[in-house]
């Protein structure tokens, strides 16, 4: 049967997928190597099984407004289904905003709930928003005494669903695919962001019918992921489009970080913007141009192959 919702993506990747890797989150103060939590396929529905439960414990209902401040990671994601989940309209705000700015969205927005990705993120909002008390709050990670921690909303779920193991079934079959889904942030290249919705039958078609007509990829295929997630890009392209083909995600520890995971992680399908791509290609021609003659005609020659068999691939 073809998916409807979101959450219909999620649950075929679960059934395919299964115990395959889907979501690596960097755990912070390793030293060296980076190490990652890793959650597979049935992990990712799981968690969004129980978080969902939790949010309709709260009284989250379809069509309510979630809003969620955090850089792009494992919990976003999770998060971010959860909300989708129950048919609740999810917003991401830019965390590269000032506190001060996000506050003001969540005023404007007046979000159900709120999602703070630690408690220092946490506090600031808080202490900016002019509505706070009128928002329920939970951290992505950490704990806090005025807000509930994504385990304990977990563990809300999970008694929700030993009382009501349809619980999640329910939600999803009420949902429609002309509900909204997403209240996405454009970039602001051309002024102020500005905020648009999205359905989850739009998602769907993107994500189920269109993407797979131009892309073909496989579990054998990674991802990083470092784009904000409050741009529709990084949530349809890099959340939710790798669930159609079983393909595994590394979040980026950080920007300083990144340049290390490209070497180390191996990426076959990166997202990116204009200036990174520049950035990329001006540091290769730099240490290519560093090499000696005999060894940068190789390059060059490898580099047109390379090409050549891009551009036949693309006629298949």
């Amino acid at each position: 049967m073809s998916p409807r919702t979101v959450y219909d993506l999620l649950a075929h990747a679960a059934a395919k997928y299964r115990d395959l890797p889907a979501l690596h989150q960097p755990i912070p103060g390793g030293k060296g190597d980076t190490k990652y939590r890793t959650y597979s396929f049935v992990d990712y529905r799981e968690a969004v099984d129980e978080l969902a439960a939790g949010l309709h414990t709260l009284g989250i209902r379809k069509g309510d407004f979630l809003a969620i401040s955090s850089e792009t990671r494992a919990e976003f994601y999770l998060a971010d289904f959860a909300g989708m989940t129950v048919g609740a309209i999810v917003a991401a705000l830019y965390t590269s905003y000032s506190f001060a700015q996000q506050a003001k969205t969540l005023d404007s927005l007046l979000p159900r709930l709120v999602f703070a990705e630690n408690p220092k993120a946490l506090e600031a909002l808080r202490s900016n928003a002019e509505r706070a008390a009128e928002m329920q709050w939970v951290l992505l990670t950490g704990e806090h005494p005025d807000a509930l921690s994504l385990a304990a909303l977990r563990e809300k779920g999970r008694v929700a669903l030993a009382a009501d193991p349809q619980l999640v079934a329910n939600l999803n079959a009420a949902v429609s695919p002309k509900d909204e889904a997403m209240l996405y942030m454009t970039s602001g290249a051309t002024g102020e962001p500005k905020m648009g919705l999205v359905s989850q039958g739009a998602i769907v078609y993107n994500v189920h019918e269109m993407a797979v007509k131009v892309l073909h990829l496989t579990p054998q295929d990674r991802t990083i992921v470092f784009l904000p997630s409050a741009h529709i890009t990084q949530r349809l392209a890099l959340e939710i489009l790798p669930l159609e083909y079983g393909m595994p995600i590394w979040f980026s520890e950080s920007l300083s970080r990144f340049p290390h995971e490209l070497k180390s992680i191996k990426p076959t399908f990166l997202v990116a913007p204009p200036r990174v791509w520049e950035r990329v290609y001006s540091r290769i021609s730099t240490e290519i141009q560093k090499k000696p003659t005999a060894v940068r005609r190789m390059i060059e020659g490898a580099i047109g192959a390379g090409s050549k068999a891009a551009r036949l691939r693309e006629r298949e």
